[in-house]
């Protein structure tokens, strides 16, 4: 979540093709329902190259902590942080490094939509489910949004980088 208003950004690839778009707010550590914290949630833009969305939830929401977006670009070594769900396991944390930072890379997923975009890769933990989540620096701004990982090698991971957001949010 980047606005007080509910606007949330993430991956196109996990929006795109839905009819309809729940978000799930993590309002605290106890999860056993959390089906009365799913709010509605439409498309405001998005950017299939830079594998880019931007959505804003319909109803007020309850209070909620925003994220920002870094003003810093990370560097390498630099130590990254990760939010997600992967294999549908709920807001699962990891943390890792800034391995390389990689200007106009391309990749493709199995449907073979070309996308391009600057990218961070990093040695931090994720798998599938976490496409979409912030990659935050060590002050817990947005450097990133997780979007891909290696099939080949687990510690090869990629977040499309907050440069990037910030030309799609000013767009």
């Amino acid at each position: 979540i980047i606005s007080s208003n509910g606007h949330i950004l993430t991956n196109w690839h996990v929006i795109n093709g839905a009819d309809e778009i729940e978000i799930a707010i993590h309002p605290s550590y106890e999860f056993d329902d959390i089906s009365e914290n799913f709010f509605k949630a439409r498309v405001i833009k998005q950017d299939m190259t830079r594998d880019l969305a931007l959505l804003k939830i319909d109803q007020p929401l309850p209070q909620v902590k925003v994220l920002r977006l870094s003003k810093v670009v990370a560097d390498v070594g630099e130590e990254v942080h990760a939010i997600g769900h992967p294999d549908m396991e709920i807001w699962s944390y990891t943390k890792g490094y800034v391995s390389q930072k990689r200007a106009d890379y391309e990749w493709s997923y199995k449907d073979n939509t070309k996308h391009q975009a600057s990218v961070y890769q990093t040695q931090t933990p994720i798998g599938e489910g976490n496409s979409g989540g912030p990659l935050l620096n060590q002050h817990g701004n947005i450097i990133g949004i997780n979007t891909f990982g290696s099939a080949d090698n687990e510690f090869q991971n990629y977040a499309v980088s907050v440069n990037e957001i910030i030309k799609f949010l000013g767009s």
